[in-house]
Parts: C-alpha cells; structure tokens; sequence
C-alpha cells in the first residue's frame, strides 16, 4: 500500500525555531541604517560600503524571508492538497499569499470533517431505525443543515404508475399527506424521473412548481435521485429563500450523497418487510405444524387407547371363553379316563399326550393373555411389570437380562405406564428375533418430571439409516416404538454400530396420573381449602 510522507524535509542538526527566524529577519534589515548613521557620525561618508552593506542586508533579508516562509508554504500546499480546496488566484493571477491559502484550506477542511461527522450520524442512525418515515425525515433534515438550505422535501418514486407522494418534509409545516405527482407536476417529481441531480436557479419561475409553496418564497433548487439497484425509487430536494445563493457541483456530490443514504434505508426497509413476511410465514407454518403435531399425537393417543382396549377385551374373552373350555375338555378327559379304568396301553398313551397338549395350549393362553393384558403392570405398577418381562425373557432367550432401576420408582400415569411397558417388551423381543445377543441391560431411571428407559444389548447391530425398514413386516418395529412414545408426548433416540450391538433411549413424561402429579394436586388442594378457611375467619 503505498502512503504518502506528510512530514517535511528532515530536520537538521542545527535548526532555528520559526521565532527566531522572524526576529533575525529585522536584524538583518538594520544593518544598512546603523552603517549609514556610524558614516555620518563620524564624518566619513564610505558612500560605496554603505550602499554595497545595503545591498548585501537586502539580499540577506530576503533569503530570510524566503527562509521563514518555506516552511509554511509547505504547510499551505499540503492543507490545499488534503482539503482539496480550490482558491482564488491573487492578483496577476498568481497565487493568494501562504496565510490566505492556509486559512482558506483549514475552512475547507473543518468542512469537510463536519460532513463526515453528519454522513456518520446519518449512517448510524439509518442502522439503528427501522421505521423508513423517520429515518428519511432524519436525512432531510441533516441534508437541509448541512447544506445551509431553509427546507427540504423527500419523497417516494413508483415507477410503474409513474407518481410522486411526499414521505416526509423538513422544515415546512406544510404536508401534502396522500397528494400524488407525476413527472410534470412537481420538480421532485422530476427529479425523481429523471434519476439525476438537476440544479434550479429560481424556483419562484418554474412551471411546475407546487403553489402551496409560492408563500415561501424559494429561489435556488437542488434536487437528487434516490437510485436503487440503477433503478429511480425516490427524490430528496432542498430550496433556499436567499436570492443570490447558489447551489454548486459539491453541493450536488453531498446531496446525491445523502440521496444514497435515504435509498439504502429503501433497500432495508423493504428488505426487513420480505424478513418479517418470511418470518410471519415460518411462525404461521410452525404453529400450524405444532397443531398438526398435536392432533397427530392426540390420534395416536387415541389409537393407543383403542388398542390396549381391544387388547383387554380379547385377553377376557380368550380367558372366559377359550381357557375356560380347554380346562373344562381337560376335566372331562380326565374324567373319562377314570370311568374307564381298564384301558388299554394304547389309550392311556394317547390320553397323557392330549393332557400335555392341552396343559400346553392353556399354559400358552395364559402367556398370550398376559401379554395382552398385563394385570401387574395394573395392580403394581412399572418396575415390577418390566421385571415379569425379563423372567419370561430369559424363559425364550436362555439368558437373564440385567434390570437396573436408578431414582425412586413411582407410578406413572396409565398411558405412560403402558407405552413404557409396551416399548421394553417390543424392544425385548426383537433381541430375541433379530440381535443375535449374549446379554442385555435394562435400565429405568425415574427423574423429577420424566422416565428413562435404556435396552442396551451386545447384538449384531444396523446401520441407523436403515432402521426404519429394519422391522418391515416383523411386528410394530422400531416405527411402532417411535409411534407409541410420540403418543405420551415422549422421544426415541437409537444408536447402533454394526457388530458393536444396539443402545435405544426412551423418555417419557409421568404424565397427570403420576405420583408427582397426584402430590401437586393434592398440595394445590390443600393450600386452596387454606386460604378458603383463612378468608372466612
């Protein structure tokens, strides 16, 4: 990057200040007077060393002066150059004197920092609002002080219907709320069609001048286009009651400055409209998924209930109805093998086969029963329901899977209870169809609010992304899991490795039927009848 050297030249060892410099400079100019006074004193007139001394004093002064004067116009040049000032020749068309130019440079510069001071604020205040009428009232009004203007009037450009409306006005009491313009109605208006920067020297004169504003009395007229993308989106004007002011080309540069300030407020008001659109949509379409995810789970709570329902109705009628007979056929085999004491060899063979099978069939009944309608999971809650699993468990696999119970056991409400119930028994019997295992841990952890339950086994594990078709056409299936913990509000979390086994993850809220629930409610009671009976006495 290349930077420019500000400094002056480098300083010599020896160097007078510019004061001293100043005070050699009258010195100098002496020397000739006290030579001709010491001649005349004396009586000597030394006519040619008087005059050579004078000449000799006068050239030193002058290299004096340029000596002292160096440094300053330096300092002149380099206020010029960083300023950009642009000063009026002196006379003869040379340039204006070292202090003339500095000062003149110092103004131009202490200008432009007061502009930079008002574009920042601008700036900074355009960032931090976001209501489009006030931050462009703002940039009409700093564009009106910085510009030593009276008023000043912005307003908005519809290019498809080709009209003006005023937004906002900055030292006019005068508004024109809902008034349209088209390009030949108002000067805005046509500055705004235009896209340009247009100069107008007495707006009292123009044809097409709003005459609401003829009381004002405004002369010069500068407007500037707010341009978006190379597309006109609005105008920003400035008028001046002084009769002989003037707008300049930088006074064009500065309010086409701030014209681009008002259209980058355009571009982020629109840009924060389509945001907050977005947003409105994505909050309609998350409240709309949070009720289709409600109705969803209230239907799955719902199918969950008829099925456990259907369930304890087939489980009855199977056990008044089909284990009843089977015991009623085993009695009356037996019965009959009684009154026929003297049978044959044969007989009894095949007597004591149809007894097991039938012993078989009810003993399978009652299985199927149980598993259909758990009574201890009714009448003793979870913990023992799941340690009934594991018993029968280990009765198919030929191993005891190990239970693990952390927090304090308590009931859960009757949905809960039969989701966790339902899910450690599917998950049980797929290690038995499927894993391939050697062992398995159970593990139910009671926290404040929610249940935990962990079935880890040492299986053949899947691929996870396979695992909603692991199960297809193998009973309910990890699906089936995910569908009845969804339905008590609850979440699955699965993780498997190939060859490394199978870890699922249930949580599921106790629910309003819960001990934690029953306890709160019978508290809120108790406070209730509290304050009842402290009210009445």
């Amino acid at each position: 990057m290349n930077q420019e050297n500000l400094s002056a030249d480098p300083k010599p060892k020896y160097h007078l200040s510019l004061r001293a410099k100043l005070a050699l400079a009258p010195l100098v100019a002496l020397v000739p007077i006290l030579l001709l006074v010491t001649g005349l004193f004396w009586g000597q007139p030394f006519l040619w060393a008087i005059w050579a001394a004078a000449l000799v004093a006068l050239v030193g002064g002058m290299v004096i002066i340029e000596w002292v004067t160096r440094p300053l116009h330096r300092v002149s040049q380099r206020a010029k150059a960083l300023a950009g000032a642009r000063l009026a020749p002196g006379i003869l068309g040379t340039s204006p004197p070292w202090d003339i130019a500095l000062s003149s440079a110092l103004d131009e510069i202490e200008r432009s920092l007061v502009e930079i001071q008002t574009l920042n604020r601008v700036t900074q205040f355009a960032v931090s609002e976001y209501d489009l009428e006030t931050i462009l009232a703002r940039i009409a009004q700093e564009a009106v002080a910085l510009l030593r203007a009276d008023a000043g009037i912005i307003g908005l450009w519809d290019p498809e219907r080709q009209v003006f409306h005023d937004v906002a006005a900055a030292n006019l009491p005068i508004a024109f709320p809902g008034r349209e313009w088209t390009a030949s109605e108002s000067f805005a208006s046509q500055v705004a069609k235009s896209g340009r920067v247009i100069y107008l020297d007495d707006y009292s004169r123009y044809p097409q001048r709003i005459e609401e504003l003829d009381s004002y009395e405004f002369r010069a007229t500068l407007g500037a286009a707010l341009m978006v993308r190379g597309e006109s989106r609005g105008a920003l004007t400035v008028l001046t009651r002084d009769r002989g002011r003037r707008f300049t080309p930088k006074d064009g540069q500065l309010l086409a400055t701030f014209a681009n300030q008002a259209a980058t407020a355009l571009e982020k008001a629109r840009i924060h409209r389509i945001s907050m659109a977005r947003l409105e949509e994505l909050s309609k379409a998350q409240n709309e998924l949070a009720r289709k995810s409600r109705q969803l789970q209230k239907a799955l709570s719902t199918v969950v209930r008829v099925q456990e329902h259907e369930r304890s109705r087939i489980a009855a009628d199977v056990h008044d109805g089909v284990v009843q007979l089977m015991v009623g056929s085993l009695l009356e085999l037996q019965a009959a093998m009684a009154h026929f004491g003297g049978a044959s060899h044969t007989v009894v063979k095949k007597y004591e086969r149809a007894r097991e099978l039938i012993q078989e069939a009810v003993a399978e009944l009652r299985r199927m029963i149980f598993d259909l309608r758990p009574l201890v999971l009714e009448t003793a809650g979870l913990v023992p329901a799941i340690e009934t699993l594991t018993r029968h468990f280990a009765d198919m696999a030929g191993f005891s899977p190990s239970l693990i119970v952390v927090g304090n056991p308590c009931r859960l409400s009757a949905d809960a209870e039969v989701a966790a119930y339902r899910i450690v028994q599917e998950l049980l019997s797929n290690v038995i169809k499927h894993a391939e295992a050697s062992s398995v841990d159970v593990t139910v952890r009671f926290g404040s609010a929610n249940v935990e339950l962990i079935v880890a086994d040492d299986g053949k594990g899947f691929h996870t992304a396979h695992k909603a078709s692991l199960q297809e056409g193998k009973g309910v299936g990890l699906i089936g899991i995910r569908e009845r913990a969804l339905s008590v509000g609850g979440q699955v979390l699965v993780s498997s490795v190939p060859g490394q086994g199978t870890e699922v993850t249930i949580v599921l809220p106790k629910g309003e039927g819960s001990d934690e629930f029953r306890e709160r409610e019978k508290g809120k009671a108790m406070s209730l009848t509290e304050e009842t009976a402290g009210g009445e006495g």
